[in-house]
């Protein structure tokens, strides 16, 4: 498990060699339309080492979720070289893409995505019951334990309607995270949420970070949050801006 079989404690668990590179784009470009006339990410070149935290920055409709997309191996970039985790996916499939995402990537989407006929937990475990031949009696342990170490283990047969939007935040954060992956994408994590709930929310992945050596990838028009992380990234008119510049 990514976190200690013994409740409330979390042991280290390394997933890469920090310094190593887990995300390398060169000249991504990205089109929609019949005829692709639109650009949404125009000659993106970006590489990020393995444990490290970034922050995407840039206005509504600049490119920072469809960037995160193409990383995730939820969208194919149009041209351009797209090498995340060891896998090439510039022309992978959507099986492969999707196998890939099962087991490299967590999300954690604005909102949350939890299935309301589903308690916490079930819904924590839904990756593992995609992915897994373990018994139901061993995903529900996982699924609690991981809950339990997020700070809302009581929370665990409770449905999302239930829970406050922080508290259904960190359930999707549990969910991301318990598969053990090599990166967490999160896409604005923190902006249904009060700015109390926000910072427990940002305290957690930061805390999950550090525990299981994932490299962290936060979409954010939060000031907070890109203060926190240790490189920013500004996307304009969908191009990545020299690092320093600035909107």
């Amino acid at each position: 498990m990514i976190f200690s079989d013994v409740p409330g404690s979390m042991r280290l668990v390394k997933m890469g060699e920090s310094g190593m590179r887990i995300i390398d784009l060169e000249h991504v470009c990205k089109k929609v339309g019949s005829a692709q006339e639109k650009t949404i990410l125009s000659d993106v070149s970006l590489s990020v080492d393995s444990g490290a935290y970034i922050a995407v920055r840039g206005r509504s409709g600049s490119g920072k979720s469809t960037l995160l997309s193409i990383i995730g191996g939820m969208q194919q970039a149009t041209s351009g070289r797209v090498h995340v985790c060891g896998e090439s996916l510039e022309s992978a499939s959507e099986e492969r893409r999707a196998r890939f995402r099962l087991k490299n990537i967590g999300f954690v989407f604005q909102s949350f995505h939890l299935l309301g006929r589903l308690s916490a937990w079930e819904n924590v475990a839904v990756p593992l019951v995609l992915s897994s031949r373990l018994k139901r009696g061993s995903i529900e342990a996982r699924a609690r334990q991981t809950l339990n170490d997020l700070g809302i283990g009581d929370l665990a047969d409770a449905r999302p309607s239930q829970l406050s939007g922080g508290q259904q935040q960190r359930v999707a954060i549990a969910r991301s995270l318990i598969m053990e992956p090599n990166l967490l994408l999160a896409d604005e994590p923190t902006g249904n949420l009060d700015e109390h709930s926000a910072a427990e929310v940002m305290t957690v992945l930061e805390r999950a970070r550090a525990v299981n050596g994932a490299t962290l990838i936060i979409v954010t028009h939060d000031p907070m949050v890109a203060t926190t992380a240790d490189r920013v990234i500004d996307i304009v008119d969908g191009r990545v801006c020299p690092e320093g510049a600035r909107e």
